[in-house]
């Protein structure tokens, strides 16, 4: 809030964004059209944000441009293609057929055709075969062949298979118990046998083809916490807290520019716990991050994790971090993290206790490698209360003090740019003192309070015809009678436990 970007910031905007638009360039590579669109708008954004920039170098702004038209000509040619994937395919073989010896329907038709054709060798036109007495006969025995040879490949009870001619669709059900490789598999286009795709029931192999990734239902859920549009908000509106951003910046945003220099013990912690009193922009560092970093945004809540039904809330925990692996580089917010894993102790609920444990485990338990990468970004206001084993995990532990008198008139400032005031030189050091030991939102009411002053008492009818620019300047009598009304919402005591465990368990935040 306040401050103009410098420029080494713009230089690591514009790193971010030529990193953004290379994952751009893989993804669309390697067909994966959803990642690409949304990496691609990513990416046109920050450049954009960087030519429209007054700080950025002139010298650059004009190949920034001509790249910005490239990815805007790429994104175009993703969303066609997203749209051709979309469309429904007409198959051809589905068209009817003319009746072959008085057997209507073209599937046997085209079956008589090419028995007709394998018996003549393939090299001339074949000609059509006998009447046929019983027609129904030739389909079973090759339904029954399709059982048996399912039954094969998925090592269980094979269903029935149907072919679509020459050049269709065959799908298989199968409903193997002994075989692997269960899942959707696309169907594909076979040859003049009719090969397609076989849809493997439990544990039924899939013929004809690689299974594609598939997400199951509690991955489907949690889907939708994936945060789709970034947040408005920058390193530059979030006033103070240099040296909070410069960590995040360390454990964030540089792992995704260059992932091969932050690997081994330059890896970055798994776990960062961000504390301290409500309502001084722990939320609002956590949006900061996902409209920085570029990587997959997960916003969690309690209510995405837990259940009603007895072992479903485990199994939410054990779909969030299978979800973020697939989707990884990802970061996973959980606000208010304390309502998730507070101090295990012997008369909790069992549920509850089996959430937890299933949380630790994913972390950090014996099924992770140490290389994925994937951040679970946790803000609480009672850290006292939060679990040994999770404090573990959680290795950088950064306090969000109260604002100090530098960041609290970078706060006033910005929320009184827009109005006619009278807050400025002895005023605002008068005010800054009266202010002292409020929050960041606390201020914001402050200011809110403030700029009610000059509206009241005007009576109605005069208010309905007044225009804002005819209303007289807030004052600093105005802040103090809304002293009066807006009080901290933090005592002493409280800041005095905040910064007795920050003391024995927090991160200085590093400032360089």
């Amino acid at each position: 809030m306040g401050c103009t970007s410098s420029s080494p910031q713009l230089e690591a905007q514009r790193q971010k964004a030529e990193a953004l638009a290379e994952r751009a360039e893989a993804a669309r590579g390697r067909e994966d059209l959803e990642e690409a669109d949304v990496l691609y708008g990513q990416a046109i954004d920050k450049f954009q944000a960087y030519v429209d920039d007054k700080d950025a170098k002139q010298d650059l702004k004009a190949s920034l441009k001509n790249k910005i038209a490239q990815l805007q000509a790429a994104k175009a040619d993703v969303i066609k293609k997203k749209s051709a994937k979309a469309a429904p395919k007409v198959n051809p073989a589905a068209k009817a057929q003319p009746s072959v010896s008085g057997i209507p329907g073209s599937r046997m038709a085209e079956r008589a055709r090419q028995r007709a054709e394998a018996a003549g060798g393939g090299g001339e036109e074949a000609q059509p075969p006998p009447a046929v007495v019983n027609p129904y006969k030739d389909l079973y025995e090759e339904n029954k062949n399709s059982q048996s040879q399912t039954e094969s490949q998925g090592g269980g009870r094979g269903g029935a298979a149907s072919g679509r001619g020459a050049r269709g669709v065959a799908v298989a059900r199968g409903r193997g118990r002994g075989g692997g490789g269960g899942g959707y598999v696309p169907p594909a286009r076979g040859g003049r046998g009719g090969g397609g795709a076989v849809r493997g029931g439990r544990g039924g192999a899939a013929a004809g083809g690689a299974p594609k990734p598939k997400l199951d239902e509690h991955e489907e859920k949690l889907a939708n916490e994936i945060l789709d549009q970034s947040p408005s908000v920058g390193w530059n509106q979030i006033a103070g807290l240099a040296g909070v951003k410069a960590t995040l910046q360390e454990i964030v945003i540089a792992p995704n520019l260059n992932p091969d220099i932050f690997s081994g013990l330059r890896a970055p912690p798994k776990g960062v716990l961000l504390f301290g009193p409500p309502g001084n922009g722990k939320t609002m560092i956590a949006k900061a991050v996902a409209a920085e970093c570029g990587a997959t945004f997960f916003n969690i809540s309690a209510s995405s994790i837990t259940s009603k039904w007895m072992g479903e809330s485990e199994k939410q925990m054990r779909a969030l971090f299978s979800l973020a692996a697939k989707r990884q580089p990802c970061v996973i917010f959980i606000d208010e993290i304390d309502s998730l894993l507070t101090a295990r102790h012997s008369g909790e609920h069992e549920a509850s206790r089996r959430v937890k444990t299933e949380f630790l485990v994913q972390l950090d338990g014996v099924a992770t490698s140490g290389t994925e990468r994937i951040l679970v970004l946790g803000a609480t206001n009672r850290p006292q209360e939060l679990d040994d084993a999770a404090l573990r995990r959680m290795v950088k532990r950064i306090y969000i003090p109260l604002p100090d008198v530098e960041t609290r008139k970078a706060l006033i400032v910005n929320l009184l740019k827009d109005q006619p005031h009278e807050i400025d030189g002895k005023n605002l050091q008068a005010l800054l003192k009266l202010s002292e030991g409020y929050s960041g939102s606390d201020l914001s009411a402050l200011c809110k309070e403030a700029a009610m002053a000059p509206v009241r008492g005007i009576p109605a009818s005069e208010l309905k015809q007044m225009k804002a620019e005819q209303l007289r300047k807030i004052t600093l009598q105005d802040f103090k009678d809304a002293l009066r009304v807006i009080r901290p919402s933090v005592g002493p005591e409280s800041l005095k436990a905040y910064e007795t465990w920050n003391d024995r368990f927090g991160t200085k935040a590093t400032t360089s």
